[in-house]
């Protein structure tokens, strides 16, 4: 069992979590935003931070809460007051499987947006009303 960090870069940069998603900056170049939201659970962190009028949301879920991971998604979505976006790599097919299991909907995609192992991919950006 985990428990319930309550520190936004053990979920970010968990040896679980963190290589499965990483790009290519530098672990030290990366900030939390001002102004960020945190719901945690147990196995996991949804953070949300602004961009325009939207909050753009990042699940950060243990590989052995995955299995709760919608139940946590949609409960923390429930939380946030107004639209929520995110933007997904098209090389991670999976997640954008599950944003559409949790209501987001394709709005259009963003070429060249991720850099991944020296290759760059497209990414999908998905909002949720």
């Amino acid at each position: 069992m985990i428990a319930c960090h309550t520190d936004p870069k053990y979920w970010l940069f968990h040896p679980d979590i963190y290589p499965a998603i990483k790009d290519d900056r530098n672990p030290d170049d990366i900030d939390i935003p001002e102004g960020c939201i945190f719901h945690y659970y147990e196995g996991g962190m949804i953070a949300y931070h602004r961009v325009g009028e939207r909050w753009r949301g990042h699940p950060h879920i243990h590989p052995d809460y995955r299995h709760l991971a919608k139940f946590y998604v949609l409960d923390s979505l429930s939380k946030i007051d107004g639209e929520v976006e995110c933007c997904i790599p098209v090389c991670f097919r999976h997640v954008k499987i599950f944003a559409l299991q949790c209501g987001f909907q394709v709005t259009k995609v963003i070429p060249d947006n991720y850099l991944r192992d020296g290759v760059f991919y497209d990414s999908t950006l998905m909002v949720r009303q």
